[in-house]
């Protein structure tokens, strides 16, 4: 279950962030993110909530008692090719517990429904077993780098090109 994510989302949210059984396998560096930065990060989200046509979105990811159990975003939203990026997090304690196929298809709907686009992408390290086990459940299309190049008009936001070609590609359309 989705939903705006709230300043009080933070502690926990900054928790996945120290939890190296969750991050080995970003590209990324979470360990060096504070309470404060995830606060910040909330702060500058909340005014795109009520935009038109924001460049990105984050929600929370919801248990049934409506708590913070993870993250999942739509990135660099582009209204004229119609696609955005996907990520998606997990507090360890709702992995495996089906959550994370509730939000990947709520927020799939939201992208499709809501935004009118066309296509989602999204990326794993090769060697992140779980995430592309769950990739291809969800149907997702594995595509070669150069081949979403050529959709996205040669660039890839937000990563290196060195990074990004060592990484696998996936697709859900429309």
């Amino acid at each position: 279950m989705l939903r705006e994510l709230r300043i009080d989302d933070a502690f926990e949210m900054n928790k996945w962030m120290q939890d190296e059984s969750i991050t080995a396998c970003f590209d990324r560096d979470f360990s060096k993110y504070s309470v404060e930065d995830c606060k910040k990060f909330i702060e500058d989200n909340t005014d795109n909530y009520n935009l038109s046509k924001p460049n990105y979105l984050h929600f929370a990811v919801t248990d049934n008692s409506n708590e913070y159990i993870g993250t999942v975003s739509l990135k660099h939203i582009n209204y004229d090719i119609k696609y955005a990026e996907f990520a998606i997090v997990l507090i360890s304690k709702a992995q495996g517990t089906g959550l994370a196929r509730i939000a990947f298809n709520e927020i799939m709907q939201y992208g499709f429904e809501k935004l009118g686009l066309s296509f989602i992408y999204f990326s794993c390290k090769k060697d992140n077993v779980v995430a592309n086990k769950f990739y291809n459940k969800m149907n997702a299309i594995l595509v070669k780098y150069e081949e979403l190049l050529k959709i996205l008009h040669g660039k890839i936001m937000g990563y290196d090109d060195n990074i990004a070609s060592t990484m696998l590609w996936y697709v859900v359309e429309k």
